[in-house]
């Protein structure tokens, strides 16, 4: 059940993201995803009691991802900026 849960979001994701390309070009600020994905493949939904191992990946993954969140915050923060 888990791998149809993670195949379906990742088809809407992809869907929508190729939407608000096409519908805004490639530089588009609308959509923005975030998705840890290294750490947690083996992380089934009845395993959230894996709080710990979810927290570190996920810290991890928004160190990353810092431009694309201060993107995002920026944009939340003032939609007109589009």
């Amino acid at each position: 059940m888990a791998l149809d849960v993670t195949t379906d979001t990742e088809l809407r994701a992809s869907e929508a993201q190729k939407k608000m390309f096409q519908t805004y070009g490639s530089n588009q600020k609308i959509y923005h995803r975030f998705n840890v994905e290294n750490g947690l493949q083996k992380v089934v939904l009845e395993e959230w009691k894996q709080f710990e191992r979810v927290s570190t990946c996920t810290s991890d993954y928004m160190e990353l991802q810092q431009t694309q969140l201060d993107r995002c915050g920026a944009q939340l923060h003032n939609p007109q900026s589009m």
